[in-house]
């Protein structure tokens, strides 16, 4: 039998029914497809109850309502969350057979809710058949992702290529905080993930320790007098004093043509004060 031949008689096999009646008793566990939502005028099919996420679900074929957990990884107020869709496939258990514990464990995708063909301009198969070989966090349009990590816990993100981010022409990419770009930017001290200890404790994990910048080593300072990092980013309100201590050649080089001059230039310039004269939100300097 050739596998198109076997999932088609495979499914025809499938009678939830006669599955109960055929496992015996006691019946510890029954699983079962269900759409997401009831067919009334329940204004929210998915609420939270006591902590919990319940969703209304339609179970198929019967097309019994009832309400279920969802199972996602959550605990102490943290957890991996994923929203479901009105009429969206699902797999729901019943824990000990029991269908007050209903628990949605999976999610199906189909025509109506299909496996979405691209994720940040990829394409998921070459071919539109081939399943990807790549993991990816898609939502749908208007659903915000939020990425949050508890009081003293870093995020650290390895890539062993480029990183990319991109927003669209019209948004904007904020970041708040002390920003450190370069390629020597590390920790001063490695973060010290949480374990779990003895007792139920766990042992609490430590932030990495903060990047300080290397000495200036051209000496430039601002008018405030404070010295730039050799580098560093200049703003547009940033000006740079260059003096006979930081560019000793260049200073060297004034007083020799203005010697040179006749009559002589008075007094020598040995203080120079620059800044830029644009900037731009949009492109950096090789642009």
């Amino acid at each position: 039998m050739n596998n198109e031949a076997y999932h088609r008689s495979y499914q025809r096999s499938i009678d939830f029914s006669r599955v109960r009646e055929n496992t015996g008793d006691p019946q510890h566990n029954f699983i079962s497809y269900g759409t997401v939502g009831h067919y009334d005028d329940t204004p929210a099919y998915a609420r939270i109850e006591d902590g919990d996420v319940l969703v209304e679900v339609t179970l198929l074929p019967a097309g019994d309502e009832i309400t279920a957990r969802i199972d996602f990884d959550s605990v102490d107020g943290g957890g991996a969350y994923m929203p479901l869709s009105f009429g969206q496939r699902v797999v729901i258990a019943f824990p000990n057979g029991d269908s007050g514990e209903a628990v949605i464990i999976g999610r199906c995708s189909d025509r109506s809710w299909p496996f979405p063909p691209e994720v940040s301009d990829i394409p998921t198969s070459k071919n539109g058949k081939n399943a990807p070989c790549f993991a990816f966090l898609k939502t749908q349009d208007g659903q915000l992702l939020a990425i949050e990590t508890g009081t003293n816990a870093d995020i650290v993100i390895h890539s062993g290529a480029s990183i990319q981010l991109k927003s669209t022409p019209s948004s904007q990419n904020l970041i708040t905080g002390r920003t450190h770009i370069g390629s020597d930017v590390e920790f001063s001290s490695q973060p010290t993930p949480a374990t779990v200890g003895g007792s139920g404790f766990v042992i609490e994990g430590d932030a990495g320790g903060l990047y300080e910048p290397a000495e200036n080593t051209r000496g430039l300072k601002n008018l405030k007098g404070q010295t730039y990092p050799s580098n560093g980013v200049v703003r547009l309100d940033d000006s740079v004093i260059a003096d006979g201590t930081t560019d000793p050649a260049f200073f060297a080089w004034v007083s020799a043509v203005s010697a040179a001059i006749i009559p002589p230039i008075a007094p020598v310039p040995f203080q120079i004060e620059s800044a830029p004269t644009s900037s731009s939100l949009s492109t950096v300097g090789d642009d």
